[in-house]
């Protein structure tokens, strides 16, 4: 990573196409999750990269571009949902439960309602447990890079995934 964004800053632009082809998915991955809109997702991956092109040439560690990048994407989607907050009224009672997942005869879920019933609980998980469940887990990024990208120290960052696991296993639990 650390060559690529050298090469971008010398002004090499396949260099950065390389950059949007190697994190295009999983940004849009992370954002479509978190808000929930394919439209707002790509919105946001769009407003990632172009920042990316504007400031990529200030960043300090050029070999943690992975977790700057889901870090600028954190500002803009919690930009985008705090503005959703306030324009969006809310009606908790006009949603419709979920339905209840039943286990066959040998006891067993299969694979596709099991996934169901894991997306179900992290519905019920904040914003940042969101975040930080979609980082960890799906993008695999810890320690230091995860910490980058949630903006908290690395100690906080153990703290912060240890604390969403509990909540998490606390919400699959109930559905």
């Amino acid at each position: 990573d650390a060559q690529l964004v050298a090469a971008i800053v010398a002004g090499d632009r396949n260099a950065f196409a390389a950059l949007y082809d190697r994190y295009a998915d999983p940004l849009y991955d992370v954002a479509r999750s978190l808000l929930r809109d394919p439209h707002d997702a790509a919105d946001a991956e769009q407003d990632v990269f172009v920042i990316a092109s504007q400031r990529l040439g200030q960043l300090r560690e050029p070999e943690r571009v992975r977790a700057w990048l889901f870090s600028v994407l954190r500002h803009d989607v919690y930009r985008r949902s705090e503005r959703r907050r306030r324009t969006t009224p809310t009606d908790a009672f006009a949603e419709q439960a979920a339905p209840v997942m039943a286990e066959d005869a040998g006891g067993r879920l299969e694979y596709a309602e099991l996934a169901r019933l894991v997306r179900d609980a992290a519905e019920g998980l904040d914003d940042r447990d969101r975040l930080v469940l979609e980082l960890s887990v799906r993008q695999g990024l810890q320690g230091a890079d995860l910490a980058a990208a949630l903006g908290v120290s690395a100690d906080q960052s153990y703290s912060i995934v240890f604390r969403m696991r509990a909540r998490a296993e606390r919400a699959l639990g109930a559905l």
